[in-house]
């Protein structure tokens, strides 16, 4: 309560967050694109970036007096992740927390059942419907639920936190809505890419043209690339990953106005949601997923990773000689 008393005014937006988590990679970047995106203009509440209790709440700044007079007054009768959305129920046309009591009862049940049927509850904290109301009738909690799997930090071989490499992304698949390419990589945001640009019922010409059907990463330098790894579909839209196609490297690169890379090889067969390859450090410049036949299916790319080691310069040197 001290805290948004002393923050109130001193921005435009504030977010609860908690001295001992750790946030996934682009995350700031996510937020402000999906304040720009959604929130401007709207009149709104409550925001929720992530599943952790109030963790990742955001609010407009003119609205924490309320919220942390709210929060002081009633901090002995309930967890402030919960007091919160009773504070939501009285700047709401409808009430929001009536849902709560069936939410334990439904949670409870589900654990009597098993592993299975907790899978199926969402994965908000609150498991509330994900979209109420402020008396102008628009979104005050408007963050639809995420599957927490895909939002973690990736630590690598040594428990450390994995660095990407630098690169640029692109693809030949045009973009559903602002599912863009670039949430793929580097891998962290959850809205992932998204498609339904796979050429089912097109002219021949669709596989062909811009050099197929692909996502494309261009790294900024050559890397001395030890694994690539691909996650699509998800638990909501499991058909949604490439059915036929491949996972590619290239180490030549041919800067052009679709920024080019020449002599790909194959590495791995694509047939599964997820596909990984691993082996020996090559050079690489770039690397791709292409769809090599037409299907029904949209294509969803949750995230890409690429994993390296060392300098390439040492083994660029080695070539020379």
């Amino acid at each position: 309560s001290f805290l948004m008393w002393y923050a109130s005014g001193l921005s435009d937006y504030y977010m609860q967050l908690e001295d001992d988590i750790q946030v996934v990679p682009r995350f700031l970047p996510t937020v402000r694109s999906y304040v720009d995106r959604v929130l401007v203009g709207q009149r709104w509440v409550m925001s929720s970036f992530s599943t952790l209790g109030f963790i990742g709440k955001a609010f407009r700044s003119r609205h924490l007096a309320s919220l942390a007079e709210f929060l002081f007054v009633f901090n002995r009768e309930s967890p402030c992740d919960w007091l919160v959305w009773v504070w939501a129920d009285a700047l709401s046309a409808m009430q929001v927390t009536l849902a709560l009591p069936q939410v334990v009862d439904a949670q409870a049940e589900a654990e009597r059942q098993g592993p299975e049927a907790v899978n199926e509850l969402s994965h908000t904290r609150s498991d509330l419907v994900p979209h109420y109301y402020s008396q102008g009738d628009t979104a005050i909690f408007v963050s639809a639920p995420r599957d927490p799997s895909y939002a973690k930090p990736v630590l690598d071989r040594d428990g450390r936190l994995s660095k990407w490499p630098a690169a640029r992304v692109h693809s030949s698949f045009h973009a559903h809505e602002d599912y863009d390419v670039g949430n793929a990589y580097p891998p962290g945001n959850p809205r992932g890419f998204w498609t339904s640009d796979t050429c089912w019922e097109a002219q021949p010409k669709c596989m062909t043209e811009a050099g197929g059907k692909h996502v494309t990463i261009v790294f900024d330098e050559t890397v001395r690339l030890r694994e690539l790894s691909v996650v699509m579909g998800g638990a909501d839209h499991s058909g949604d990953y490439i059915h036929d196609g491949a996972l590619q490297v290239a180490r030549n690169y041919a800067p052009d106005a679709d920024d080019h890379c020449a002599d790909f090889e194959t590495v791995a067969q694509v047939s599964s949601p997820e596909v990984t390859w691993r082996g020996e450090s090559v050079l690489a410049q770039c690397a791709r997923i292409r769809m090599e036949q037409p299907q029904k299916e949209w294509v969803r790319i949750l995230q890409i990773r690429a994993e390296v080691e060392g300098d390439a310069k040492d083994f660029l040197a080695q070539d020379l000689l």
